[in-house]
Order: C-alpha cells, then structure tokens, then sequence
C-alpha cells in the first residue's frame, strides 16, 4: 500500500514540476496534499501504541525528507 501511494504522489509531483503553467500547477497540488494526507493518516494507524508522538511526527518528518531528496537526485541525473 505504501509503495503504491508513493508511486501515485510521485506522478503528481513530476506532473507538477514539468509544467510551467501557474493554473496547471495549482491543479497538480490538490491530489498531491490529498495523497500526502491519507499516506499520513495511514501511517499513524500503522504506529506502535509504545511510541511517543515526538517520535513518530519525528519519522513522518524524516520519511518525507528522503521522499524530497530521492526525488531531487533522481531529476538530477535525468531518470524522472
């Protein structure tokens, strides 16, 4: 399930960073805060009830660090 949310925000994100056009990019934003949105509530439900919530935002932070830098790196040497 995560994989498939992170293909389906990942072709929102490469759809928003091609075009150039301000109205398309507005466009391309709902469904990448929408899947941002429910990839989160997913991983909260999947959270060990032993963690503390510093831990976890800690995480979700970190997760969605490496999802922005991956990315960058994959633009930078021409493969997305």
């Amino acid at each position: 399930m995560f994989a498939f949310l992170a293909d389906l925000i990942g072709k929102y994100i490469s759809r928003f960073l091609e075009t150039k056009d301000i109205k398309e990019r507005k466009k391309a934003i709902i469904p990448i805060f929408s899947w941002s949105v429910v990839f989160i509530v997913s991983v909260i439900t999947y959270i060990p009830k032993g963690t503390s919530p510093t831990d976890a935002i800690l995480a979700i932070v970190v997760f969605f660090l490496i999802l922005y830098f991956v990315v960058r790196i994959l633009r930078f040497f021409k493969i997305l």
